[in-house]
């Protein structure tokens, strides 16, 4: 009985400080992070669009685990066709850890709770390594600390998959204990956070190779381990296990990539993200006291901007301890900083923007493996590791040299003189270390229009097409009012778009079109057919966003879409895909069309701008529709005239690329026509009429918009030339001057003056 209670008491014993630990670290988070705890359910930690796409990601695999669907395919996605998942990048650890948590704080609320416990989980395993390499709790405290609230990690708050490397740390502690103890116990645990890590985030497998093989090899080169048979079977067991683990969600990942016929599009062509050197050594850009100060010097280090790799002074002066008193222990770590900074830099050292000369990641950066990382200064993630160990190492020193000094052994006992100096010592330099990491934490609000609670009401399922689409923010926030309506969508984000993904989008010109500009219309004239192709695959609405639109952007799809929009507010306008014929609203018909029946004529008629300069372009929006199909092909003639006479006339196709024996009821055709105005017609008022004209019929012409001619001369800056000249030829035409440029050639820039209308046209021969 004594024995039992003496080891309830040993386990607390060690149990306690990590609990404490953790709870200090969890404190911490909540202050660092800050007002997240207070916004659990109208925000989310993080800025731009990957934050809401992993709330949309484990909102999925909810969906799929319950329905009993597919959890790697989804037609929420990319309808009507849908899109496989098995190269999205899904947080499985995160996921298991949020769906109980959803089930009794809401989706957003344990999203965010998820995302919190990421530091204080960071710290723990950190302290848990450092305390047993140091011997030093103090010490260890604060190499966890460097951990939790590392800012490279702290500015990774829309990649919580990235920043939870927890297991890494604790899979460096079991794998140690393996190699000196030999325990199975130890071999499952290696297993267990092997496997965890790549279960959190596939790529870490491949940022933590390095830091677990080299510090295999250095615990195995080490007098105090020997590699025997029976340890290379402990070994192997580990990583057999591991996999095994990782195999269920592992395999169909693996077996996608190795089946595929393009292989090589897992690889998107982007500009990769290598780390500037001089970026360790500045401080944080998102502190709130010295961040704007400091965001200036950022301009130069490129990529560096937004992730931020700064070391902290404290910590390297920490660093610089460990090395003079503990060189022995710090060195492998050293060196692993030094491997990490050279994986960090990429191919190429650049400093404040200039690049100097290669690196030796230029001979890597083609290797499958490398390439997966997508970006360099990922291996900054755990560059944290071996600096948070030095920092360790570094305390550690501190603290021993303190405890040497005299008036500390005069007062106390060595041992309580030891506990104060390392307690006050670490707390002391964790409010440094703090003091340069803290940052002012974003939250990305969620918010969705109302309209989107009316979708909610409506019966079957339909597709909704959110524009504009392609550019990772808005797709991820349409992502987000997918939570309230709960129809697929046209497009969305996945991390690697298979190619077939994008086959339906690819058949509709329309979304082809705004796949290259999607914040303007494309140059279609056939509205109410592409309508129509949505239509025909169930997309019943397409929406447009106002917060991703200029004004001008808006009017023109307005224009373009030529109906007015079935619902509008400060966030959205919505227009319906299926028209009816009668909701086409012809203002002016065209009379005399042979067949009785056929009703075609303009819905409406736009002229920019209604008073022009002579000389001026003026551009003639028309926009036809038809409430019957049409069976002639008809040309339409534009007038324009003043009082006295026609100035010009022009006739073309009515629509070249979609003939009117093409048209259904319910047509809408938008044609543009360009006018250049004569600089020698009259001023005054002119009238815009128009005539149709088939094989069968001509349809006399009439008048549709007016053009006011101004009679003010359009005004031109003075030409400058190098050269000047007073060459005039017939009283007509004068030479100013020229410019000469000599190159591969001689470059002649000629500047002339009319003196009087000129009645014909000239060459020039030089």
């Amino acid at each position: 009985m004594q024995s039992d209670i003496t080891d309830r008491h040993r386990r607390w014993a060690q149990i306690w400080p990590s609990t404490l630990i953790f709870l200090f670290y969890s404190l911490l988070t909540i202050i660092v992070t800050w007002p997240a705890i207070t916004q659990l359910n109208s925000a989310i930690p993080g800025s731009e669009g990957d934050a809401l796409n992993h709330l949309w990601t484990f909102r999925w695999i909810k969906q799929a685990l319950l329905s009993g669907q597919n959890p790697f395919f989804t037609d929420l996605l990319y309808y009507p066709q849908g899109v496989s998942l098995l190269t999205h990048n899904i947080a499985w650890v995160h996921i298991a850890a949020w769906l109980p948590l959803q089930a009794m704080l809401g989706e957003a609320a344990a999203y965010t709770l998820v995302f919190l416990l990421i530091f204080p989980l960071n710290g723990l395993a950190l302290y848990l390594l450092a305390r047993q390499l140091t011997g030093s709790m103090p010490a260890a405290a604060v190499g966890g600390l460097v951990v939790a609230f590392w800012p490279y990690i702290l500015a990774h708050h829309n990649h919580p998959n990235l920043i939870l490397i927890a297991w890494i740390p604790l899979t460096l502690l079991t794998l140690r204990r393996l190699l000196h103890d030999g325990r199975w116990r130890d071999v499952a645990l290696t297993a267990l956070f092997l496997a965890l890590t790549g279960l959190t985030r596939w790529q870490l497998l491949i940022i933590a190779a390095p830091l677990l093989g080299l510090y295999l090899l250095h615990e195995l080169a080490s007098t105090q381990v020997q590699l025997t048979r029976h340890l290379a079977g402990l070994l192997f067991t580990a990583g057999a296990g591991a996999l095994l683990l990782m195999a269920p969600l592992l395999l169909p990942v693996v077996a996608n990539q190795v089946t595929r016929e393009d292989p090589d599009a897992l690889f998107v062509a982007e500009n990769p993200q290598q780390t500037d050197l001089l970026a360790y050594g500045l401080p944080n850009r998102y502190h709130p006291l010295w961040g704007e100060t400091v965001y200036a010097w950022y301009q130069n280090v490129g990529v560096n901007q937004t992730y931020t790799p700064f070391l902290g002074f404290t910590v390297l002066l920490l660093i610089l301890f460990a090395l003079w008193r503990e060189w022995r222990a710090a060195r492998f770590w050293l060196f692993t900083i030094v491997i990490y900074i050279l994986l960090a830099l990429g191919s190429t050292l650049r400093f404040n923007g200039q690049v100097l000369m290669p690196l030796p990641m230029a001979w890597l950066e083609d290797l499958f493996f490398v390439q997966i990382v997508r970006h360099p200064d990922r291996f900054n993630v755990l560059l944290s590791i071996p600096v948070a160990i030095l920092a360790a190492y570094g305390i550690k020193s501190i603290v021993e040299l303190l405890i040497t000094q005299a008036w500390i052994a005069a007062t106390v006992t060595r041992s309580r003189a030891s506990t104060i100096a390392a307690i006050c010592t670490a707390a002391f330099i964790s409010l440094l270390i703090l003091g340069e990491y803290i940052v002012n934490y974003p939250l990305y609000p969620l918010h969705t229009p109302a309209w989107y609670e009316q979708v909610a009401q409506e019966q079957g399922r339909f597709g909704i097409l959110d524009l504009p689409q392609g550019s990772r923010s808005y797709d991820k926030e349409y992502m987000l009012h997918q939570f309230t309506h709960g129809q697929p969508l046209v497009g969305g984000h996945v991390s690697r778009l298979p190619q077939n993904a994008s086959t339906f989008i690819n058949s509709v010109p329309l979304l082809h079109s705004i796949k290259e500009n999607p914040t303007i219309p494309p140059d279609l004239s056939n509205i109410s057919q592409q309508m129509r192709l949505l239509h025909d695959e169930d997309v019943r609405y397409l929406v447009l966003h106002k917060k991703f639109l200029t004004a001008e952007e808006e009017a023109e799809w307005q224009k373009w879409l030529v109906l007015p929009p079935i619902y509008v507010d400060d966030d959205l306008l919505v227009y319906k895909t299926a028209v009816s014929p009668t909701e086409l609203a012809i203002s002016q018909p065209v009379t005399g069309i042979n067949s009785a029946d056929a009703k075609i004529g303009l819905i409406q008629v736009n002229v920019s701008p209604e008073t022009a300069l002579p000389g001026a372009w003026v551009t003639i929006d028309l926009d036809w529709g038809s409430e019957t199909a049409v069976n002639s092909d008809y040309t339409t003639c534009l007038y324009l005239a003043n009082e006295s006479e026609t100035v010009t006339e022009r006739c073309e196709p009515l629509a070249p690329d979609w003939p009117t024996s093409r048209w259904q009821a319910g047509e809408i055709v938008h044609r543009r026509h360009t006018l250049q105005i004569d600089p020698f017609w009259p001023a005054g008022f002119y009238t815009l009429s128009i005539s149709l004209h088939s094989p069968d019929e001509e349809i006399p012409a009439m008048p549709v918009a007016s053009l006011a001619l101004d009679s003010r001369r359009r005004q031109f800056a003075a030409p400058q030339p190098a050269q000047e000249t007073a060459v005039t030829w017939d009283d007509l035409i004068r030479l100013v001057g020229y410019d000469t440029a000599v190159g591969e050639a001689l470059d002649l820039t000629l500047y002339w003056q009319a003196q009087d209308r000129i009645e014909q046209s000239y060459k020039v021969f030089v």
